[in-house]
C-alpha cells in the first residue's frame, strides 16, 4: 500500500463547527448553543395613558342639538402613564391647553356623584390666562418603565367660563421626544363652579386635604 504525501492526507481533513471550516482535528463534546439577545425594539410612542374621571357633579345645559351634559364643580382626571418597554422615559411635562371660553349657558339640571381622591394630586386653575399643573407635593419630571407606573389626580377649577380644553404629556426616551394628546381626540368642558376665583381654590385645597369631595 502506498503511502499518501503528507499534503495529500492534509487535504482529506475537514472538520466543520457551525458551518465554519477548521483545519486540523475537531473534538466536540456534547452540544453548544448560542443564542444572540436581540436588542428590545422601543415602541413609536413609548408609554400609555389611560384615564379615569372623579366628579362631584355634572350639569345639563343648552337646548335641542346643543343640548349637553358638563362636568360641573371641581372635578378630578386621575391619568394612569405607563411605560411600554424596559427602557425608561422621562414625563418632561403635562400642560392643559384651552380651547375655546363661553360664558356658562342656563342650568337646566344638576346631578351630584361621590368620588375618591387618587394619589399624586395636581390643581388646574383655567380661570388663568395661561393655566398650569399646581401640584400638591412631587412635580414634574417623573420617570416610568412597564414595571414603574405614575398616576396623577389632576382636579380642574372654573369659576367664569365654560372652558374647553385637553392635555399634553411630554415625554422623552431614548433621544426622542413626543407629545401623547389627552384625550386622544376630541376635548374636555367644565361648566363653572360659581363663586369667587379665592374661595373656590380654597375650597379645592380642602378637598385634597379631607381625602376627595363630598356630596352637596
Amino acid at each position: 500500500m502506498a503511502d499518501k504525501r503528507p499534503e495529500d492526507a492534509a487535504e482529506t481533513i475537514r472538520n466543520h463547527a457551525s458551518d465554519v471550516e477548521v483545519g486540523g482535528d475537531l473534538n466536540q463534546i456534547g452540544q453548544v448553543n448560542v443564542h444572540l439577545t436581540q436588542p428590545e425594539r422601543i415602541p413609536e410612542v413609548p408609554v400609555v395613558v389611560t384615564l379615569t374621571w372623579h366628579s362631584n357633579y355634572s350639569v345639563e345645559v343648552g337646548e335641542g342639538r346643543e343640548e349637553e351634559w358638563l362636568i360641573g364643580g371641581a372635578p378630578i382626571l386621575e391619568v394612569l402613564v405607563e411605560g411600554r418597554s424596559a427602557h425608561a422615559a422621562v414625563l418632561k411635562e403635562l400642560r392643559p391647553v384651552v380651547l375655546s371660553r363661553r360664558p356658562p349657558r342656563p342650568l337646566r339640571y344638576g346631578l351630584a356623584v361621590m368620588s375618591a381622591v387618587p394619589l399624586r394630586p395636581f390643581d388646574v386653575d383655567l380661570d388663568a390666562k395661561v393655566p398650569k399643573l399646581r401640584p400638591h407635593g412631587v412635580d414634574f419630571p417623573f420617570k416610568v418603565s412597564r414595571d414603574d407606573p405614575e398616576q396623577f389626580a389632576i382636579r380642574w377649577l372654573s369659576t367664569r367660563d365654560e372652558v374647553r380644553w385637553f392635555l399634553e404629556l411630554h415625554w422623552v426616551c431614548d433621544g426622542r421626544s413626543g407629545i401623547v394628546r389627552i384625550p386622544e381626540e376630541g376635548s374636555y368642558c367644565l361648566y363653572p363652579s360659581g363663586g369667587s376665583r379665592r374661595s373656590a381654590l380654597r375650597r379645592l385645597r380642602s378637598q385634597f386635604t379631607r381625602g376627595g369631595p363630598r356630596r352637596r
